[in-house]
C-alpha cells in the first residue's frame, strides 16, 4: 500500500474528530500517533523486527517517573482516552504538557515505548499528521546540543491546518533504540534489512508546540528545540533504567559511520 493508502487509513480514524481549538488539535495528534500503517514492504520489515525472542516488559506507569520539573519547564500529565491508549499497543507511554513560565512558552510531550519494533517503527509524522487533517509545510533534520553536551539528531516538521488558518504545529521527532538515537525510521529499516532484529526496546519521542503567524512559528521552533535538548538525557536514562540497560550510547548515525 502506498502513501495514499497510508493516509487513507489514518484519515479513517482521525477524520471522526474535528480539529478546532488547541486541545482538539492535540487530541488529533495523539490519534495520529497511535495509528499503525500497512503494506507489503512494512509486513516484511515487521516480520524481521518481530523475530526477536524475549523482550523485557515494563509495567504501565513506569515512564511516569520522568520528572515533572525539567530545568525551567514544569509539566502536568495530559490523560489519553482509554480507547486510544489501547490502540497504541505499546508497553508504556507519557503524555504531558510542559510550560516554561520564565519565557512564556509551552510544549506537549508524547513518548511511546515498547519492545516490539514492528509496532513503533511505522509512526511517521509526515503520514499520520496529514491523515489527521494537517498539511506538511516543511521538514528538516537538525542537530541539538543537549544539556549534557551531546549532539542529538532530530527532525523538525511544521504543519498547517489550511491556507486560511494562521495556526501551525511544530513537531520535533526522534527515536531511541537501546540508548542510541535516530531522527527517523530509516536507521530502523536498515537494521531490519541487515537482519539485526533483536531490539530490546524502542521509543518514539515527539515534542509539539502550537504557533500563529511568522513570529509565533519562530518561538515555537525554539521551544521544541530547547525542551528537546533539556529533556533528552533524562528521557534516555529513564528508558534504559526501565529495562536494565546502560543509559549512554552513541547515536545510530554515529555507529553507521564507524
Amino acid at each position: 500500500m502506498g502513501a495514499t493508502g497510508e493516509r487513507g487509513r489514518c484519515a479513517d480514524v482521525a477524520g471522526a474528530r474535528a480539529i478546532g481549538e488547541y486541545r482538539s488539535a492535540w487530541t488529533a495528534v495523539v490519534v495520529a500517533l497511535v495509528l499503525l500503517l500497512s503494506g507489503g514492504a512494512y509486513r516484511v520489515l515487521a516480520w524481521r523486527l518481530g523475530r526477536a525472542g524475549n523482550v523485557p516488559a515494563v509495567a504501565p506507569g513506569t515512564l511516569a517517573a520522568l520528572p515533572l520539573v525539567i530545568g525551567d519547564w514544569v509539566g502536568v500529565d495530559e490523560p489519553v482516552e482509554p480507547t486510544l491508549a489501547r490502540a497504541a499497543d505499546v508497553d508504556d507511554y507519557v503524555s504531558r504538557r510542559y510550560q516554561d513560565t520564565k519565557r512564556r512558552r509551552a510544549v506537549r510531550l508524547w513518548i511511546a515505548f515498547g519492545g516490539r519494533a514492528r509496532d513503533l517503527m511505522p509512526h511517521r509524522p509526515e503520514v499520520c499528521y496529514p491523515g489527521a487533517g494537517w498539511t506538511l509545510v516543511s521538514k528538516q533534520t537538525a542537530a541539538l546540543t543537549t544539556a549534557t553536551g551531546e549532539s542529538l539528531s532530530v527532525r523538525v516538521l511544521r504543519f498547517s491546518p489550511g491556507p486560511l488558518n494562521p495556526r501551525q504545529l511544530l513537531v520535533l521527532n526522534y527515536y531511541i533504540v537501546e540508548g542510541q538515537t535516530w531522527p527517523d525510521v530509516s536507521g530502523l529499516r536498515a537494521r531490519a534489512w541487515r537482519g539485526q532484529a533483536a531490539v530490546r526496546y524502542i521509543a518514539q519521542v515527539q515534542i509539539v508546540s502550537q504557533a500563529s503567524g511568522p513570529a509565533g512559528v519562530g518561538r515555537a521552533d525554539k521551544a521544541v528545540r530547547a525542551f528537546g535538548a533539556e529533556s533528552f538525557p533524562l528521557i534516555r536514562a529513564l528508558l534504559a533504567q526501565a529495562v536494565g540497560l546502560p543509559a549512554g550510547g552513541k547515536s545510530l548515525a554515529d555507529k553507521a559511520t564507524e
